[in-house]
């Protein structure tokens, strides 16, 4: 009996260790907590390149956040290239307007599981722009 207890015990730690083995792979690395974020938003058929990640043909213009250390990254669109000064724990969006301008915003994130974050952009020649969102059921008319 104290054999069988021996064996079954071996063959648990045995199974667990393989196991533990494989989780590794399950999980990205961690987020460095000092790291700053960084993506584009860019018209139709831009090229764009943060550091040494470059995209192309982004479904919707917006680009995911790329990670990065905090300092001067080079962020480049099209023609125009710009250094953003990034900053430990801040996301930024840079914009290109088509024209070889190109503006880089700080975003208000919030990094809260419990919130979301909409953040509306005003790209536009007017001063100011209000977003209406209707109300549940509501055909906003």
């Amino acid at each position: 009996m104290k054999s069988l207890r021996l064996t079954l015990l071996a063959a648990t730690i045995a199974f667990a260790g393989g196991a533990a083995a494989q989780d590794g792979g399950l999980y990205e690395k961690a987020i460095d907590p000092n790291s700053a974020f960084i993506r584009v938003l860019l018209p139709e058929n831009t090229v764009a390149r943060i550091e040494a990640k470059s995209f192309s043909n982004v479904e919707d213009g917006l680009t995911p956040y790329v990670v990065v250390e905090p300092g001067d990254i080079d962020v480049s669109m099209g023609s125009a290239t710009e250094k953003v000064s990034a900053s430990s724990g801040k996301f930024y969006t840079a914009t290109y307007d088509g024209e070889g301008l190109v503006n880089v915003i700080e975003d208000k994130v919030t990094t809260s599981p419990s919130k979301a974050n909409l953040t509306f952009y005003n790209l536009t020649s007017h001063e100011g722009v209000d977003l209406f969102v209707a109300a549940t059921g509501s055909t906003g008319e």
